[in-house]
């Protein structure tokens, strides 16, 4: 876990260190442009609960609905590693922190409807259900949540401030950024062990299956194209600054898979060693 987390956020950092890739800071948030981005996460949920073991257990509906936005919310960033970093780059650490709450209150609502919501084997249902899922959430649910923590964040607003350190990052930044890397890492370990037994058979195919649900979660997977048509930035440029993370989310997920392969392998084999003895 330690050697995936790091190999795969020096992608990222190489990307914006060294080769000045630039930080997508004006990715659009809000409106249509989210919405395209959050249909195929919703539908990626939704195909992770209903293929994961989580899916076909008799715990109750809370211990899933709690298990999904944990699992959702680390591998979104959002537990911990979002405030932690937002708070050392701004030194805004009280503002960072209730900046948060707004967006772990999203990611639950969408956790609550991928698991309430009715789940049939039809993959054209789950698409309609994604893409309704994705209406709600942009069009309804984020106003109504940006509208109801507006006064919160008002009145601590004398709190915040712009970032003091910006890219290119020193060791003060990069140290905790590694450090609290994990917790993407984790929740993708976590949903391989969830779904492994669901996916396809044969190892090339099955972690390209696992990357790309692993990208679709994060909403990696079509931001890099979304994001050159509102950036001010030259199309490839834009495509490079978004997609610094979509490769980071690659390495991410081809990591895990390997990474957990091979402790299969090598338990495996250690076991017939033993017999062998």
């Amino acid at each position: 876990m330690i050697v995936t987390g790091f190999v795969a956020l020096s992608v990222h950092s190489f990307l914006l260190e060294r080769l000045n890739v630039p930080y997508p800071f004006s990715y659009p948030r809000r409106g249509f442009p989210e919405f395209l981005n959050s249909a195929p996460t919703m539908f990626a949920l939704i195909y992770f609960f209903k293929i994961s073991s989580l899916g076909k257990s008799t715990r109750s509906s809370v211990f899933k609905i709690g298990y999904v936005f944990i699992v959702y919310a680390m591998l979104k960033e959002t537990l911990f590693r979002f405030p932690i970093m937002n708070g050392i780059c701004s030194t805004a650490w009280v503002y960072s922190l209730i900046e948060d709450l707004p967006k772990l209150f999203q990611l639950l609502v969408a956790s609550i409807l991928i698991v309430t919501v009715p789940k049939p084997g039809s993959v054209i249902y789950q698409v309609v259900t994604a893409v309704v899922a994705a209406a709600l959430m942009v069009f309804i649910f984020e106003p109504f949540v940006t509208l109801a923590f507006h006064p919160l964040l008002s009145h601590f607003s004398s709190f915040n401030h712009t970032d003091i350190y910006l890219p290119p990052y020193g060791w003060n930044v990069q140290i905790p950024a590694y450090i609290t890397f994990i917790e993407p890492v984790i929740a993708c370990f976590i949903i391989y062990a969830n779904v492994e037994g669901n996916l396809l058979k044969k190892l090339p195919a099955k972690y390209l299956q696992f990357t790309f649900l692993i990208l679709m979660v994060r909403g990696f997977a079509v931001s890099p194209f979304i994001y050159m048509f509102y950036a001010k930035l030259p199309p490839f440029t834009a495509i490079a600054s978004m997609g610094q993370f979509t490769l980071e989310t690659v390495v991410l997920g081809v990591l895990t898979a390997l990474s957990w392969t091979h402790n299969r392998v090598s338990a495996k084999y250690k076991n017939i060693h033993h017999y062998l003895d």
